[in-house]
């Protein structure tokens, strides 16, 4: 027989348990319930001190229209090694207007941005600086069929004389590998879509063919079955028909494709034949 003694001891032991498991429980599901809040956080990412603050000077000696002192500061900018972000100062012209938040972006991207929104005169005076590179670059990149070369335009020389040549070519080159969406995106940047948001990174003034490159536009849409004008295009669809028909280099890119390129020409031609076109 068990003692009375015994029997008091093991309840009070039993209930000392239990109600440790319950607070136990009890601040486990606190806890866990704040953890479970959001918390209010500030994103800081990382960025490149360097970079920022020769993109400040840079904005501020083009404000004045200290064009070389500028350009100099832009294009260390340009040649900084590795991975460089940069946060936008309030009064620059792509930032936040609210001045609500900070807006982040590759430091390289944004100096060669603004280098082709200045005036004609510093965008001349830049040209005169990294032509003679740019064209080497481009030739050697048009000549071997170098990707990397025409990259070399685009990244590190966009505004000069010879990108526009070098986004063009890597267009074609992206075509006829079937790629036509990263091709699409390439002539958007020659020709913007009317009425699309500006890119800062449009080709401020091109030389090209631009009836031939609204041309190559309509070969990608066909080839990624969009319509093949943008809703806001103004002009008849017709006109950039005939223009697909019209330029030799486009119908040699269909050639280029294969069995794709006579769906895309078979595409086109039925567009023409809708009502109203």
């Amino acid at each position: 027989m068990v003692e009375p003694t015994i029997l008091k001891v093991k309840a009070t032991r039993l209930r000392s348990a239990i109600a440790a498991i319950v607070a136990g429980t009890v601040t486990l599901l606190a806890a866990t319930a704040g953890a479970q809040v959001p918390q209010s956080r500030s994103f800081n990412p990382i960025t490149n001190y360097t970079a920022n603050t020769l993109l400040r000077k840079a904005s501020e000696q083009a404000k004045q229209g200290q064009w070389p002192e500028a350009l100099d500061l832009y294009q260390k900018v340009i040649a900084l090694p590795g991975e460089a972000n940069a946060k936008l100062s309030k009064d620059d012209s792509m930032a936040d207007p609210t001045g609500q938040s900070e807006l982040v972006v590759d430091a390289r991207q944004h100096a060669q941005a603004r280098i082709a929104a200045l005036p004609a005169e510093a965008l001349a005076l830049y040209r005169s600086r990294v032509d003679a590179q740019a064209e080497l670059w481009f030739r050697q990149g048009a000549t071997n069929h170098d990707r990397a070369s025409l990259r070399r335009v685009v990244d590190e020389a966009f505004p000069s004389s010879w990108g526009d040549d070098s986004l063009d070519a890597l267009g074609d080159m992206a075509f006829q590998e079937g790629q036509f969406a990263v091709a699409l995106g390439l002539y958007r940047r020659v020709l913007p879509d009317r009425g699309a948001v500006p890119n800062s990174l449009t080709y401020p003034d091109p030389e090209l063919d631009l009836a031939r490159v609204a041309a190559k536009k309509i070969l990608c849409r066909a080839a990624l079955g969009t319509p093949l004008l943008p809703r806001a295009e103004e002009v008849s669809i017709n006109r950039h028909l005939r223009e697909v028909s019209a330029h030799s280099k486009a119908r040699r890119l269909l050639g280029q494709v294969g069995k794709q390129g006579k769906r895309i020409f078979h595409t086109i031609r039925e567009a023409r034949k809708r009502p109203g076109r």
